[in-house]
């Protein structure tokens, strides 16, 4: 969504192919689909009959607690985009030039914190799913 791989490295080709600034679920489909790789195929599922209902299939591995934090302090320039004061293409540029040190600070924290958070939660996590998936 940010213009780039987690690395940081540019992506081969702009997933927005009808050029909407926005990348929609059949534009990020799509662009997994030709740009990645057997072992990262993307998954997808129909609710209803028409192409309009295609959503991604989720699948819950992570918990990405640093992105609230990352899309927090990024909404100014977001909206700045927005309001037409900062172009896309600067705002991506600007972005991906930011976001290896953001990860950096951002990250280190995080992990920290979840591990303090995931012993401390973990016995009602456990609990309140086998209470809805063991009968």
């Amino acid at each position: 969504m940010a213009g780039a791989y987690p690395n940081g490295s540019p992506l081969v080709s702009n997933p927005d192919t009808d050029g909407s600034f926005v990348v929609d679920v059949g534009d990020a489909f799509n662009y997994a689909a030709v740009n990645g790789s057997s072992l990262d195929s993307p998954n997808d599922s129909f609710v209803g009959a028409t192409a309009s209902d295609l959503v991604l299939a989720e699948e819950y591995t992570f918990l990405w607690f640093w992105c609230w934090i990352f899309s927090y302090f990024s909404q100014p320039y977001y909206d700045a985009v927005l309001a037409g004061r900062l172009t896309p293409a600067d705002f991506s540029r600007r972005m991906n030039s930011a976001v290896p040190k953001l990860q950096t600070i951002i990250i280190s924290e995080a992990d920290k914190a979840m591990v303090s958070l995931r012993r401390k939660l973990a016995p009602q996590l456990k609990k309140t799913l086998e209470e809805f998936f063991e009968e």
